[in-house]
């Protein structure tokens, strides 16, 4: 799997030790490039069983026995109600219909159920894709149709985030959902020579220091909205315990750490031949399982 926008679900179920405290364990888990946490590390503690229905490979489930453990992984680019009208459109990356102001039903309807809830998502949204408000077209983003607006990437960028994040407050606050939730912030691509449709390639061997390099202004804005439609929601009140997962700056210093042209065949037709987006496993995405297992310490504590 390599999902570029995903919600994944830790249930985490806890279990009594010696002492009568309670441990939660977590496993992380992730699609395997993009998403927070990787399936492989859980593999190496013991073989889940495969709970997935089967019918998608946009969604898995596993579970740990020995451990009670659940983890799903559930694919949703965007977060929002979408749906795929044309494969090719205008830059042949494909055509969507984006719903802004309705939450996905493919992890919505499942949130209840879960304990702990990581989401992430932001690179699909420089897809091609029209914008729809209470059912109405209201604008696009690089559609090319006549007398559409087009708002931009960042008009259903932020309205995305704010729509997902505003639902499970909603569901928290009617007391169906009462689980964690840990939004983490936009990963940067690491283009250079060109876009990833244009001979951009990821070839550094070492991290940047710190003071090599800058979030580019889109990514910037990215990073922007989620934290500004963060902090709106855990201000709103009443609605579920928030956490803000913050790994941009420091995937930010590691163009090292794309698979570029090494993560298929040679003679693979991949539409994404150097792929500067995803991550290697193992790689700087060990980062997130650190960084997450601390803040689970604060808060168990």
């Amino acid at each position: 799997m390599g999902f570029c926008g995903f919600v994944l679900f830790f249930s985490i179920i806890q279990c009594r030790c010696g002492c009568g405290d309670h441990i939660a364990l977590v496993i992380r888990s992730l699609p395997v490039s993009s998403g927070v946490v990787s399936p492989c590390a859980a593999l190496q503690v013991e073989r889940p069983q495969d709970l997935s229905d089967g019918k998608s490979e946009n969604f898995k489930r596993m579970f740990f026995p020995r451990h009670r453990l659940t983890i799903a992984i559930y694919w949703s680019p965007f977060l929002i109600n979408a749906h795929l009208i044309d494969n090719d459109g205008p830059n042949h990356t494909g055509l969507w219909n984006l719903f802004l102001d309705e939450v996905d039903p493919t992890w919505y309807a499942q949130l209840r159920r879960y304990d702990l809830v990581v989401i992430a998502d932001g690179n699909w949204f420089t897809r091609p894709s029209l914008f729809f408000e209470n059912r109405r077209l209201v604008g696009c983003h690089f559609c090319h149709r006549p007398n559409v607006t087009d708002l931009t990437l960042r008009y259903s960028h932020r309205a995305a985030f704010r729509t997902a994040l505003a639902a499970i407050n909603r569901l928290a606050a009617s007391g169906q959902f009462t689980g964690t939730v840990f939004v983490r912030s936009f990963s940067p691509a690491h283009f250079e020579g060109g876009e990833w449709n244009s001979g951009g390639n990821c070839r550094r061997r070492r991290p940047y220091r710190a003071n090599e390099t800058h979030l580019q202004p889109l990514d910037q804005e990215f990073y922007d909205h989620q934290l500004e439609e963060f902090r709106a929601a855990t201000a709103a009140g009443g609605g579920a315990k928030m956490r803000l997962l913050d790994t941009t700056a420091a995937m930010l210093l590691r163009p090292d750490g794309h698979p570029s042209r090494y993560g298929h065949s040679a003679h693979d037709a991949v539409a994404m031949y150097n792929d500067c987006v995803h991550w290697c496993l193992p790689g700087p995405v060990d980062t997130w399982n650190q960084l997450l297992f601390a803040m689970l310490a604060q808060e168990s504590s």
